[in-house]
């Protein structure tokens, strides 16, 4: 991230809601449906990484310790915790405001993101969209 700028995100999968019971397992094989208001939400690494931070050596994050000041989407007072992710991918990166472009598959930024690594990744998600051009 910081050798090459390219902006890095978190995906955190939460559960739909908190806090959280359930009977395992669950009561005549069904599963009751809640709403959903927290799920997977985006974050920037920049963010996270501040925050984590401030924890003391070795302290896990909870999801209160993993929230900011402001929300990442004014319409979501929950984006405190980040982005909801098809907010995050229908507001943010389809209208270029997140996210990275790349010229093309030789770009050698994402050639040595996603090949040149000298350690292993957890995960990797690149999400391609190609947009018709006028001719």
């Amino acid at each position: 991230m910081a050798d090459r700028n390219i902006p890095v995100y978190y995906g955190f999968y939460n559960p739909m809601a908190l806090p959280l019971t359930a009977l395992y397992p669950p009561i005549d094989g069904l599963v009751t449906c809640r709403s959903n208001d927290l799920g997977c939400r985006v974050m920037p690494a920049v963010d996270v990484h501040v925050i984590l931070d401030r924890l003391a050596p070795g302290q896990p994050p909870s999801l209160d310790n993993l929230s900011t000041a402001r929300p990442f989407d004014e319409h979501d007072a929950a984006s405190i915790v980040g982005w909801r992710l098809e907010r995050f991918i229908a507001n943010e990166v389809l209208r270029c405001r997140q996210g990275w472009i790349f010229d093309d598959l030789r770009d050698p930024n994402l050639r040595a993101l996603l090949y040149e690594r000298t350690a292993p990744i957890a995960a990797a998600i690149t999400i391609t969209i190609d947009f018709g051009g006028d001719d």
